[in-house]
């Protein structure tokens, strides 16, 4: 029987690791200590192009400097006390934005830099939903307060935030046309609601990733952003090749590489037993043959217990990102 199933996953395995993705927490969202360098420019008045099935996004043109974003606790920034709900420090070239990520998604609690302004999202502006596959829509509202650091200015402003699954394909970058990556549309109409002598500052950003399954941040951004009705500015970035990934570790590799899950019996019944050696929590992802992700459970350091009674017989597949690595191993159930 064993036999039986690893050659239908031979037919059809490369099939399903290209797949449309399903964004996930374990997969596409940081943690604190990674790192990612990005390559950005600005002012390139780039449409952030079509939508749908099969789609082309090209980026093989953008030239720029790099720039670096960096993970953290919470606690390493002298801001923290403001910002009680977020388990997440993103800091990018020293401008801080405190993060809220959890298995339903990722939002922005807050954002300060030291020279200009400190922004408190009294519900936090959710730029990213778990899980999200193509075709998914999400609404949100949201409200929060600038604070002008210099000139000691204080604004007030409403979101209306719609997050748009709407485009799947290949995405071609300067070093390589990368595959399967699945685009995120955030359009965020922002209507500043302070009393004051100033003009209104509403404003409306259009925000595209752009995700692999194997990256565990976007690939690739694009923001647009009209103010009172005019253009503002623009910017498109891209991930250096050295932090994107474009596949998963499968059987052959894994020998060669240290310190990973273990899983037993293979093939298995009703449980699966996972031995992990890390001192650090992992998410266990498991998906059907087709692509479709099924279930999530963390995996804590040791000997632990998988349910798989729910689950029919058939060919699984195991996901889990441990550093900046993402593994898969093929998992029957008799």
């Amino acid at each position: 029987m064993f036999k039986n199933y690893l050659a239908i996953a031979t037919i059809i395995l490369s099939q399903t690791l290209s797949a449309q993705i399903t964004l996930s927490r374990s997969a596409n969202a940081p943690s604190v200590g990674d790192s990612f360098r990005y390559i950005i420019e600005a002012n390139v008045l780039y449409h952030p192009g079509s939508a749908g099935a099969n789609d082309l996004w090209d980026f093989s043109g953008i030239v720029g400097s790099p720039l670096d974003y960096t993970y953290h606790d919470v606690s390493n920034s002298s801001q923290a006390f403001y910002f009680p709900n977020a388990n997440l420090l993103e800091d990018i070239n020293g401008t801080e934005n405190f993060l809220r990520v959890d298995s339903s998604g990722a939002s922005i609690e807050g954002s300060y830099d030291s020279a200009s302004y400190r922004s408190i999202y009294s519900d936090g502006e959710d730029f990213i939903r778990f899980p999200l596959s193509f075709g998914d829509r999400r609404r949100a509202n949201g409200t929060y307060s600038h604070h002008a650091l210099i000139a000691n200015q204080y604004f007030n402003y409403s979101e209306n935030i719609r997050i748009d699954a709407d485009g799947y394909g290949d995405l071609i970058l300067p070093f390589d046309t990368i595959h399967n990556v699945l685009r995120v549309r955030v359009i965020n109409i922002v209507t500043e609601n302070t009393t004051s002598p100033w003009t209104h500052d509403d404003y409306t950003d259009t925000i595209c990733y752009w995700y692999n399954a194997f990256t565990r941040n976007f690939i690739a951004k694009s923001s647009l952003r009209y103010r009172r009705g005019s253009y503002w500015h623009d910017y498109i970035m891209y991930m250096d090749q050295s932090d994107l990934k474009t596949n998963w570790i499968g059987l052959e590799e894994k020998a060669l590489v240290s310190k990973q899950l273990e899983f037993y019996p293979n093939p298995a019944r009703d449980l699966l037993y996972v031995e992990n050696p890390s001192r650090k929590k992992i998410a266990l992802e498991i998906y059907s043959i087709s692509g479709a992700l099924l279930t999530i459970q963390d995996v804590e350091k040791g000997r632990n217990k998988i349910d798989l009674s729910h689950l029919k017989s058939g060919l699984y597949l195991l996901k889990y990102i441990q550093g900046k690595q993402a593994y898969s191993e093929r998992l029957v159930i008799e």
